[in-house]
């Protein structure tokens, strides 16, 4: 390998997240390039609980991590922190409660130098809560599926040149963004036309659980996520009437109106209402998906059971109002039946 200052900067951005932060920094540790070609970045965003401390633990013992503290400001902001600390030749974001391959980095340096990239695409991996022992062992060998389709809407199957980022003056533009941020984010590196390669591996390593923004079930967090869903559907409308009136727009608004529709079919009617309403005034409910779209999958649920195949076949036809109230009554009686 040529010697390279900084290749790689890692951002994780940190928000009370020390049940899984120790895995997470052993994986980004276990490597086989030498710490001083490789950086971790840690934005530290107002977590109350142990996080600080192991991350000002680990920075005492490794010269290549750094940590940053902020009083909690969102996951767009804290990663634009870590955009802006970061010295890489190319950046690549880790959640606090996933990990990557181990000795993966060497590959990633050669694959990146074998051509003028500004974006590697890679394989990940999707699991509830923690590995099996058969994950665990075929993770060992490199023989774990990539199990993720949808690489332009989560950051984290993404390496992006730093200086193409800056360039374009890409960043994560909407605070007010607390899901889909990164959806929002990768269509705009699209619109630039990014030189990509690709690799199959599974390289990375994303959890659900109970406790993750994804996943968390509060109403307030219901509520929270399917305003910044809708939020997203607006920026997607913008430039949609603005001229970018291609498949991969109408892809993505799709997308993001199935999801929110599906997430309002959970809540009580009367807290769906106002969704809704806000959804008919932008055109998008009942029956607006752009006539571009051309995407045959929701990716909303599994589709291998005959309940998914069900389930499935409703989330690809939500902005229709009989397949909403369909979902509305499958969600209830799947509620009733655990």
């Amino acid at each position: 390998m040529e010697e390279n200052p900084c290749f790689l900067s890692i951002i994780v951005p940190v928000y009370n997240g020390e049940r899984y932060l120790e895995e997470c920094l052993n994986s980004l540790l276990d490597q086989d390039l030498p710490e001083h070609t490789y950086e971790i970045v840690c934005v530290n965003d107002g977590s109350k609980d142990g996080s600080a401390e192991i991350l000002s633990r680990y920075q005492t013992c490794h010269q290549n991590l750094r940590v940053l503290f902020q009083q909690n400001s969102g996951v767009a902001a804290t990663r634009n922190a870590g955009l802006d600390a970061a010295r890489g030749e190319f950046i690549w974001f880790v959640d606090a409660d996933d990990f990557i391959q181990k000795n993966c980095l060497q590959g990633l340096w050669e694959l990146a130098h074998s051509g003028n990239f500004d974006r590697i695409v890679l394989g990940g991996y999707e699991f509830v809560d923690a590995l099996s022992p058969e994950e665990r062992e075929r993770a060992n060998r490199g023989a774990l599926p990539c199990n993720t389709s949808y690489q332009s809407s989560v950051i984290w199957r993404n390496l992006l040149r730093r200086e193409f980022l800056m360039e374009k003056r890409l960043c994560f533009r909407y605070p007010e963004l607390t899901n889909g941020e990164d959806g929002v984010f990768l269509y705009e590196v699209d619109l630039q036309n990014p030189r990509t390669v690709e690799t199959p591996q599974v390289l990375y390593f994303y959890r659900t659980h109970a406790g993750s923004a994804e996943t968390a079930a509060s109403p307030e967090s219901q509520q929270k996520k399917i305003r910044s869903h809708i939020r997203v559907l607006e920026i997607l409308l913008g430039y949609y009437e603005s001229g970018h009136r291609d498949p991969a727009t109408a892809n993505k608004i799709a997308a993001f109106l199935w999801m929110s529709l599906y997430e309002i079919a959970q809540v009580p009617r009367d807290r769906a209402k106002p969704h809704l309403q806000k959804l008919r005034a932008m055109g998008l409910y009942p029956g607006k998906i752009p006539p571009e779209c051309t995407q045959r999958q929701s990716y909303l649920t599994g589709t291998g059971s005959a309940m998914g195949k069900v389930l499935e076949f409703f989330c690809h036809h939500l902005h229709r109002p009989w397949a909403y109230q369909g979902m509305r009554l499958l969600r209830g009686v799947q509620r009733f039946l655990s």
